[in-house]
């Protein structure tokens, strides 16, 4: 059975995409996990993901450069990821992130 994944905004781009994750919940993913991604209490998943990368780290030392591939035009800096992580989880988020790197594999009909 493959894991659930949810999204408050999901917006994906081609290729790799990149979530950062409050906490250690997904420090347990490895590469080659597949992902069932789902928007916030959806009830289908969107589609089929396999993890590319796991990275646990502290939320102090993501840079611009991290965030690349990140799936949220509004989180690919430092800042707009700060500004989308105090919106869900209040000013307190963290210390302990997890950059969790997928590909979409399957697209659900």
């Amino acid at each position: 059975m493959n894991r659930r994944l949810d999204f408050l905004t999901p917006e994906f781009q081609p290729g790799v995409n990149l979530t950062v994750r409050n906490g250690s919940k997904w420090a347990d993913a490895r590469p080659g996990d597949l992902l069932d991604v789902y928007k916030t209490g959806g009830a289908q998943p969107l589609f089929t993901a396999q993890v590319e990368e796991v990275i646990v780290t502290s939320r102090g030392t993501i840079t611009d450069a991290d965030l690349v591939n990140e799936h949220s035009p509004k989180c690919t800096t430092v800042a707009g990821l700060s500004a989308a992580m105090e919106a869900a989880y209040g000013p307190n988020w963290g210390p302990e992130v997890v950059l969790l790197s997928f590909q979409i594999v399957d697209l659900v009909a």
